[in-house]
């Protein structure tokens, strides 16, 4: 479908920007296989200094808890259910209308949750953006939208996707999430003696969102992998435990040697010390 550009222009100054309604689509791959697809919005990016795409503010997906569970109820009910048996049955949708709406909203409420950054420009990646209806220009003045005359050009512009992870981090292309997790997740390292005794993956996600990780064993030895790597090149968060009460220059020297030693653990492969550590935790 085609569809011409729209024409921003500032109150106080002559600058002229344009909002390109190019069809993307931003699919967000969670660390639990799951996926999540929304569109993209348009922000003044100040890293940029002009208009870009960029995600969509996910903060109001923390506001929706009692519609989750009003859909829940209402998805829930014996009649509802029955009734969503006949229609499949009946050639049908085999997901209610309920149903998919419940299913956006959580997954939208589970990214926002696991956010530590606002939204992102699509363009550079950063986060220092602004609403257009909010932005001030350096002249003072502000954006005013004029609507397209009728004889305006007109594009037809092909669809395209971006893949994101949940910190809206852009990915080449679908891969596997746990690999992604995995490569940026949080870690805090217990070292004991000059030892590596415990290896805790903090993570804002719910343990339910790393089911299937920890029964498949192929998943997880690649996730175990790239944690060990990660371990030793000293790529982790916090090498003392807060058990500690105080960090001795003993404790403190041996670090960077024993983050290199821990290939094995009790003479065990680190993949095979950290799933017993994940499972036992």
């Amino acid at each position: 479908m085609t569809r011409a550009n729209t024409l921003l222009r500032c109150s106080l100054c002559d600058y002229v920007g344009r909002l390109i309604h190019r069809p993307i689509t931003l699919i967000y791959e969670l660390p639990g296989g799951e996926k999540f697809k929304t569109g993209r919005k348009f922000c003044w990016c100040n890293t940029c200094g002009g208009i870009r795409d960029s995600e969509p503010n996910l903060s109001p997906y923390l506001k929706i808890d009692r519609h989750i569970a009003d859909l829940k109820k209402a998805t829930g009910k014996l009649r509802a259910r029955a009734y969503n048996v006949i229609d499949r049955l009946l050639g049908g949708s085999s997901v209610s209308n309920d149903e998919s709406e419940l299913h956006d909203l959580m997954l939208g409420r589970k990214i926002a949750r696991a956010r530590s950054s606002g939204p992102r420009c699509l363009y550079c990646g950063e986060t220092d953006i602004q609403a257009l209806n909010k932005y001030i220009h350096t002249c003072g003045g502000h954006l005013v939208q004029e609507a397209p005359s009728d004889d305006a050009p007109r594009f037809n512009y092909a669809p395209e996707t971006i893949h994101l992870d949940f910190e809206g981090r852009k990915l080449s292309g679908p891969i596997d999430p746990y690999i992604q997790f995995a490569q940026t997740v949080e870690i805090e390292c217990v070292m004991k003696d000059g030892l590596v005794a415990l290896v805790y993956v903090c993570t804002r996600f719910d343990e339910e969102d790393f089911a299937s990780l920890l029964s498949d064993k192929e998943k997880f030895r690649k996730f175990a992998r790239i944690i060990e790597l990660r371990i030793m090149h000293d790529d982790f968060d916090n090498s003392l435990s807060q058990f500690f009460d105080k960090s001795t220059p003993k404790l403190l020297a041996s670090i960077s040697e024993a983050t290199r030693a821990v290939v094995l653990v009790n003479q065990e492969p680190i993949s095979k010390w950290l799933r017993c550590q994940v499972m036992t935790r």
